[in-house]
């Protein structure tokens, strides 16, 4: 593509079946109206490429020639090959940072898979509206970035641009967590939302409607390991008490599933649905010990407020609660100065008013006036006058 273009991805939340779907019961994960946008312009210098990354102070530059470039074999690999990594990280020897080293990897993975030694080079500029490390797919929003990016670049798409980026992204999430899932670059790809139980079902909910949502990062800290573990401690001493609770918690996410058929095109009615299950679904959550008296504040006051319904989301323990905004007849003020209020209450922690169902991979031209650093210095209304395309 001649010219700067831009592309991005949203990041995801667990909506329902966060701590369940481990025990292979069906969760509902949708995207979120903040996103990840990397801007691709020409090289800082000729024959190199630039990785520029300011929200994790990573700025790295390789010589095209020194890059090594994968043999083309036509089709997308659903594994690393070790080789490869193997060699990239000898060409990242000098980055020590965990974030920064897991980006460039995923980064300079992709480049030598999807593009080649005749392919221009350009240097790529990362920004994210996302809490990085908050359970909100970042990394995800980054792949898909990444991947359509080179796809585009190389012009590699060959069938389906859609499919073709989400299993790239789905190579650069193995680069950055090992096994993943998948669900969190499925849903940066495709927008909306996803219906996924292990160990391979993973289905597209096509009718979600975008749906008034704020997310609250308590900005606690949590490991999702020991979270894990302890629910799965929990289930092997008391069976009798926890196979219930994780039952109920995968019909919460078929319950959902089925509300999304029904009530998909009325607003009003799903939002109220959406968050009677979300209030019981954080319920079960505290019963397994997941949450946190952080989440419990903010829970509380957006009932108090009368907001909507609140639950955590990912694993729990800190990290970040979602409130689903029930549509109501108040006036779009009405329910902003509840949002604000809502904020005010709580200045320790970092709220955002977004969209749930959001839309998936997206792309734009981007006047060449507009450098790496304004780039990285937007906003989301400044990245919204973009003349967005999705796939």
């Amino acid at each position: 593509m001649a010219g700067n273009f831009a592309v991005s991805a949203p990041g995801k939340i667990i909506l329902f079946g966060e701590h369940s779907v481990v025990h292979a019961k069906p969760a509902i994960a949708a995207a979120v109206g903040l996103r990840t946008y990397l801007l691709v312009s020409p090289p800082e210098k000729p024959g190199w490429i630039t990785l520029e990354f300011p929200d994790i102070k990573l700025n790295k530059s390789w010589p095209v020639d020194k890059l090594p470039f994968v043999a083309k074999s036509g089709k997308i690999p659903d594994e690393l090959d070790e080789a490869v990594v193997g060699k990239i990280n000898d060409l990242l020897a000098d980055v020590e940072n965990t974030f920064q080293h897991a980006a460039a990897l995923a980064f300079l993975y992709l480049y030598v898979s999807i593009c080649d030694e005749k392919t221009e080079a350009k240097s790529y500029t990362a920004h994210s509206l996302l809490p990085v490390g908050a359970g909100l797919g970042s990394s995800a929003s980054i792949s898909v970035c990444v991947a359509s990016a080179l796809l585009k670049v190389s012009n590699s798409f060959v069938r389906d641009p859609i499919e073709e980026i989400n299993a790239w992204s789905f190579i650069g999430e193995k680069c950055i967590h090992g096994n993943p899932s998948g669900i969190d670059n499925a849903v940066a790809t495709r927008g909306g939302a996803v219906y996924y139980k292990k160990p391979d079902v993973l289905r597209p909910i096509t009718n979600f409607p975008p749906l008034q949502l704020v997310l609250t990062n308590t900005r606690v800290p949590r490991r999702t390991s020991e979270l894990v573990a302890g629910v799965k401690e929990l289930k092997e001493r008391i069976p009798s008490v926890m196979e219930p609770i994780l039952d109920a918690m995968g019909s919460l996410a078929d319950e959902a599933d089925k509300t999304l058929s029904s009530l998909g095109g009325d607003p009003v009615a799903l939002s109220a649905k959406l968050a009677e299950l979300a209030r019981i679904n954080h319920g079960l959550l505290v019963s397994i010990g997941v949450s946190h008296p952080t989440l419990e504040k903010v829970k509380s006051t957006s009932d108090t407020l009368g907001l909507g319904q609140t639950k955590l989301t990912g694993a729990g323990g800190g990290g970040c609660a979602v409130t689903i905004v029930t549509a109501t007849d108040d006036s779009e003020a009405t329910v902003h100065e509840k949002i604000e209020r809502f904020r005010a209450q709580m200045p320790e922690f970092e709220v955002f008013e977004t969209l749930l169902g959001a839309k998936g991979a997206g792309f734009a031209e981007v006047d060449a006036s507009i450098s790496s650093a304004k780039f990285a210095s937007f906003i989301a209304s400044d990245y919204d006058r973009f003349a967005w395309k999705y796939w």
